[in-house]
């Protein structure tokens, strides 16, 4: 994960900002979903990504697990369904 994140922050340059649409909290899990704006850093070129929704599930302070799916919508039924 930590591999494909930094490729993935390579290629949208330091400069790319995660817009939060909508946090929510419930017990030991937490779903962000937004849009990621960026510029190539090899292109110059200005991106808004697709939406993106993040599932945190922490367990003694920690962070135990992050899904990251590119569909907002299922990512927040899976938060809902507790799965």
């Amino acid at each position: 994960m930590r591999a494909a994140l930094e490729s993935y922050l390579a290629g949208v340059g330091a400069d790319a900002v995660f817009e939060i649409e909508e946090l929510l909290e419930r017990g030991d899990r937490v779903f962000v979903s937004g849009f990621i704006h960026a510029r190539g850093t090899t292109s110059g070129i200005e991106i808004a990504g697709p939406g993106v929704g993040l599932i945190y599930t922490f367990r003694a302070e920690r962070l135990r697990r992050l899904e990251w799916l590119w569909d907002k919508d299922e990512a927040r039924a899976r938060f809902e369904a507790g799965r």
